[in-house]
């Protein structure tokens, strides 16, 4: 799933441009007296049950402690048990729990075999009917069986059928908590093949989860469509079903709905069956045997556009078709191109087929996420797939590639071998972030995605690891809030940066084998970060598992400090955090490959590297190679490792007198050394006013991985300074810096120009406008007036530094101008970016009415609130405004839970006082947040490193900014 929609842009929008546990074992978990409870009657029980849930009165996905009660007998939690951190192991019980099963985990002597789900939507009055027939194995005798279910109203008659024929019947008991439904049988039946057959009813809610609808207007007319969205644990919302990843089984979906509308699933269309009323039954062909949360169906008046994919081995041809509501489906044109090509590089890659016979993307209006991977039904965002290729920008064609080719990817790693829990959730989404980047990098090899992955994923990772709050890549989750938050930064960006550590240090082709072997071993299946480490390890003919466990079970990365020692250089590795405490216990050292290159002006680049599994160490250097003979060392190549580098004095001169007169030839390299000397001087492990001296070398820079580098930490800066009287020098600095870069992109696009010059020009010009560039400003806001009055698009490359300018500089009017323009624009990128250029007027009234908007339906779409709050809270005048917005609809935002870490993020960000530290911290104590707990201690240790930064640094780099 592609991360929170698009959030993780806006978190970076005002920068430059604009979530296993150790799976807790349980064990046999029934209470003592089992038996004289049942003896009392399935009646007096269920009563019993009724009684404990109105008395708990909440609605949660796990009450209290893990714990079970009951009859029956059986195990609990999914597969590989064992203590050593390698894979989940099951909860504890709990004995005094009231429910027949209260544990987290479902019991697994009840294997569920497949499905046959039929559903009837109602789009009129946005209710379903469905029936569901499970079967199932039951290894050991039982009296009752559990399921999950959330918001169902579900019919008592249920009937379980053995393979003899004979039928079972009893009552329906629930764990509102836990989201449960119990089967209660009259008597036990014995272990065996049975079907359950059950019928259930539900609402298509606006949630934007489980089954629900998404509304547009076609010609001035609302329309409604029903869709899906099923990960973590909503597939329970639709029917009734083993809702756990490891819980696999085959699924046959059916839908009745009306003959005039698409209605698509997981596999291809098997049966059409003329019904009553204008009605058709369509059932779908037998699904491969995969995990609840992958299950998806549409139904709509929708479009589509098509091509044809070639399986690599069997020669077989495979309808690829994109979605969209009527008169969107041109934009679906380059997704789909996009999604043959990738499908059929994944096969190679893989060496193994896509296992279903058509892909299905579409584009649905309101949408959580930003994509979903339903295997064969990929569902979208409307800007995740949709492209205008007349007036996009090369920031909205490299999203919809690069979200295509992570969801395609999923179609391997997440669909067909699956992680077995939550916590190893980096086994599906970290390998999904590498594997868009490596195979969009094939694809589109001049936009140079291996370079940019280091700004996209590497220091976005870096940033939120640097605080102690951080959590390892495989998480400790024991709820569906804590489920929700590791869909974040770690799980996603340091998973893909350790998969692409991984990669560099086994080479491409062994990487590759161990990616096969691993593809072929665990097919159909689940598998843990043990199962991974050993299919590398079969590729490697080493065991890599010493080396890795620390990177996927310890959170953070450490700060490597290099000086000279002699004829060698010293080495020395420590955990790096913002704010450094003394009395943090980073336990053994990382393992790391370092990677070191050495130059001087007379001679070629010599490279070598040494692993480092100590605290420190001494780095021997190779025949050429010396400390005496000038030049410069640069460690970390390629930016290659996931660590921050701190050089001597002697060493970071030299580097210095390498950036400035270009002889430091990788972008990642520039790029990195400059990020890492803003960021440590935000720690305190530099002088701010040499990492400031070090960026006077970009008047010459060019590179778009280098610009952005620097640019995400110049505004972290800006926003830190705001309040203080040298703000304006500030800004003068960056002008300067800016001036020979923005002539250099201009304001037009060129005919065949370079894929990320037009991304270079949409960031450079969005900050020169952001510090008041008098020539930028005075050009961007003639285009837009230019544009308002003839009603042309603004090109998509230069559109958030226009609309910014207008709205900064123009007043009522220009706003008036641009909120027109939104209403009538059906172009979601270009709706987006409107979004969070109105948070920049300079009035405080327009900053409310833009507030307002956020919390209109019928103007922004509940999605896209975190844009628009987003810009408010980058206006050093709407700060307030936005955090006093968050508190007063706090409850209206915190109920849909989706997206409540963002606006806690975007939010607080810029606070760097004791003041707004201490409502933040009070304001959460007392509103604890949905799936976001991790996201406030986040926040408020962000604010201490801001605060901290600016009682080390104020005076000085106030007096430097001064002088320049």
């Amino acid at each position: 799933m592609e991360m929170y929609g698009d959030d993780d842009d806006v978190l970076e929008m005002d920068t430059m441009y604009g979530s296993e546990v150790q799976r807790p074992s349980f064990k046999d978990a029934f209470m003592a007296k089992k038996n004289t409870f049942l003896a009392a009657g399935a009646a007096v029980l269920v009563l019993l049950v009724v009684v404990a849930i109105a008395s708990v009165g909440v609605y949660m996905f796990v009450g209290g402690d893990d714990g079970s009660s009951g009859g029956g007998g059986g195990d609990g939690g999914g597969g590989d048990e064992g203590g050593d951190g390698m894979g989940p192991t099951p909860p504890s019980p709990t004995p005094n729990s009231n429910y027949l099963w209260s544990s987290l985990f479902l019991p697994t002597d009840v294997q569920p075999t497949s499905y046959e789900i039929q559903l009837v939507p109602n789009l009129k009055d946005y209710t379903f009917s469905g029936s569901a027939n499970i079967s199932m194995t039951l290894t050991k005798e039982r009296d009752f069986l559990v399921l999950h279910q959330a918001a169902l109203d579900i019919a008592k008659d249920f009937v379980l059928i053995s393979s003899d024929g004979s039928e079972h019947f009893g009552d329906l008991s629930f764990n509102p908590e836990a989201e449960y439904v119990f089967f209660v049988l009259k008597k036990s039946v014995p272990k065996g093949d049975y079907e359950l057959r059950v019928d259930f009813t539900g609402t298509l809610n606006d949630e934007m989860r489980g089954f629900y609808r998404s509304t547009y207007v076609v010609d001035g007319e609302t329309k409604v469509l029903g869709t899906t969205q099923f990960e973590s644990t909503d597939a329970r919302r639709a029917f009734p079903c083993f809702d756990q990843p490891d819980f696999k089984a085959i699924f046959q979906i059916s839908l009745v709905v009306p003959d005039d509308l698409t209605v698509l699933s997981n596999t291809a269309e098997e049966e059409r069956t003329a019904q009553k009323h204008g009605q058709v039954l369509v059932r779908f062909e037998r699904t491969p045997i995969m995990s609840t949360y992958l299950v998806a169906f549409v139904v709509g008046d929708l479009r589509y556009v098509e091509s044809t994919m070639v399986a690599a081995k069997s020669g077989q041809r495979k309808p690829i078709r994109a979605y969209a509501v009527p008169g969107k489906e041109e934009q679906c044109e380059f997704a789909v191109q996009v999604a043959k090509d990738a499908l059929e590089w994944y096969e190679r890659y893989f060496d193994f087929e896509y296992p279903i016979n058509k892909l299905d993307m579409i584009a649905i209006p309101d949408f959580s996420a930003g994509a979903m991977e339903n295997w064969g039904l990929v569902t979208y965002r409307e800007t995740a797939l949709l492209l205008d290729e007349a007036s996009d920008s090369a920031a909205n064609r490299q999203r919809v590639a690069t979200v295509v080719t992570h969801e395609l990817a999923h179609q391997w790693t997440g669909n067909l071998v699956t992680m077995k829990w939550w916590g190893d959730l980096w086994l599906n989404e970290g390998f999904a972030n590498f594997f868009e980047t490596e195979s969009a990098d094939a694809l589109f090899p001049s936009w140079r995605m291996r370079d940019q992955f280091i700004v996209d994923d590497q220091q976005r990772a870096m940033e939120t690891d640097s605080l102690a709050s951080s959590h390892p890549i495989h998480s400790d989750v024991k709820t569906a809030d804590d489920i929700s938050e590791i869909f974040d930064s770690i799980t996603y960006s340091k998973g893909g940066s350790f998969v692409r550590m991984v990669q560099a240090y086994l080479g491409k082709e062994t990487f590759m084998e161990g990616m096969r072997y691993h593809i072929s071993q665990h097919a159909y299946g689940n598998a843990v970060a043990a199962d991974l480490f050993a299919s590398l390890s079969h590729a490697a003919g080493e065991d890599l598992e010493p080396l890795l466990h620390k990177w996927i079970f310890d959170a953070g990365f450490p700060l490597v400090s290099v000086s000279v020692a002699g004829s060698a250089l010293k080495v020395k590795q420590d955990r790096f955090l913002l704010r450094n405490n003394d009395d943090e216990d980073t336990g053994s050292p990382w393992w790391l490959d370092l990677r070191v290159s050495w130059r001087n002006s007379d001679g070629p680049e010599v490279s070598f590297q040494q692993s480092l599994t100590d605290q420190s160490a001494t780095l021997k250097l190779p025949s050429g190679v010396s400390t005496s003979a000038g030049g410069f060392f640069k460690l970390n190549q390629d930016q290659a490792g996931f660590y921050r580098v701190a050089y001597s004095d002697d060493l970071y001169n030299a580097l210095s007198q390498a950036l400035r007169h270009g002889e430091i030839e990788r972008d990642t390299d520039r790029g990195g050394v400059l990020n890492d000397a803003l960021v440590l001087a935000r720690a305190g492990r530099l002088s701010t006013t040499r990492a400031l001296e070090l960026c006077k070398s970009l008047s010459s820079e060019t590179s778009f991985v280098v610009w952005t580098s620097v640019l995400s930490e110049l505004s972290r800066l800006s926003v830190i300074l705001a309040g203080e009287t040298c703000y304006g020098d500030f800004h003068e600095f960056m002008r300067d810096i800016l001036d020979t870069v923005v002539d250099h992109v201009g304001w037009e696009t060129r005919e065949g120009e370079d894929h990320l010059l037009g991304q270079l020009r949409s960031s450079v010009l969005a900050s020169a406008v952001a510090h008041h560039h008098h020539n930028s400003v005075v050009t961007a806001v003639d285009i837009f007036w230019e544009a308002v009055n003839s009603r042309k698009n603004v090109d998509g490359n230069i559109r958030s530094a226009v609309y910014r300018a207008a709205i900064e500089n123009e007043g009522e009017a220009a706003f008036a101008a641009l909120k027109a323009m939104y209403l009538a624009s059906d172009n979601a990128a270009d709706k987006k970016t409107m979004l969070y250029a109105f948070g920049h007027a300079q009035t405080l009234y327009l900053l409310r009415e833009t507030l307002e908007m956020a919390m209109d339906p019928n103007v922004v779409r509940p999605q896209d609130r975190n844009t628009i709050i987003a810009g408010v809270a980058a206006n050093p005048l709407g700060r307030d405004l936005a955090w006093n917005f968050l508190r007063e609809n706090w409850d209206a935002l915190n109920a849909r839970g989706f997206g409540v870490s963002g606006t806690i993020t975007i939010t607080t960000r810029a606070f760097a006082d004791a003041l707004h530290r201490a409502d933040v911290e009070t304001f959460f104590a007392q509103n604890p947040p949905s799936g976001g707990e991790r996201t406030v201690q986040l926040a408020l240790e962000s604010i201490d490193a801001n605060m901290a930064w600016l009682a080390r640094n104020r005076d000085e780099v106030c007096s430097w900014l001064e002088r320049q």
